[in-house]
């Protein structure tokens, strides 16, 4: 007996139409050149990423208003920040709107235990390295929401408590600081 033939797929992979489908954009992108209080180099490149990524956020349709751009922020900075991040979150969640969250990272970051932290110019090693990807891991949990986080930073493999090493970094990039 022969068997029927197989029909073969339009595309190599044949995706169901997208579930989430968005109709708010967000934009936030956070920028840190500066590391004076710090073991760390600045990063003087940090301000032209800055450009490029606000002309991708407008070719991407994210309006000004959506939009959010900030430079060398601190520890309360960001506190505050994720706060109103949280807020937007809820609201899309209790509001029903489909709402994707571009999210961009540009400076210097560390593994630190199972997550990437941001290094701010901090002098308190305590409020220097923060935990952004933890607290947008917890908001993938609202409804209505897509995230997409891009961290342009090194992820040395350092312990907070490991100062010697934070001090034989200072002046070296990430990659000469790797070896």
């Amino acid at each position: 007996m022969l068997s029927k033939p197989q029909q073969i797929p339009q595309r190599l992979y044949d995706f169901p139409s997208p579930s989430f489908v968005p109709t708010k954009l967000v934009g936030l992108a956070i920028f840190n050149e500066k590391y004076e209080e710090t073991p760390y180099p600045n990063l003087k490149q940090v301000r032209d990423d800055a450009e490029k990524v606000q002309k991708l956020f407008k070719r991407l349709g994210i309006k000004s208003e959506d939009t959010t751009v900030l430079f060398d922020v601190k520890f309360i900075d960001l506190e505050l920040l994720v706060n109103k991040l949280k807020e937007k979150y809820l609201l899309a969640d209790k509001n029903n709107v489909n709402t994707l969250f571009f999210i961009w990272y540009g400076g210097h970051g560390v593994l630190h235990r199972t997550s990437t932290r941001m290094v701010l110019n901090e002098k308190d090693p305590e409020k220097r390295y923060y935990p952004l990807e933890l607290h947008l891991n917890h908001f993938s949990n609202f409804s209505n929401t897509y995230t997409f986080v891009f961290q342009d930073s090194c992820r040395l493999l350092l312990q907070v408590e490991d100062l010697e090493l934070l001090q034989k970094i200072r002046g070296l990039g990430c990659e000469e600081a790797a070896k």
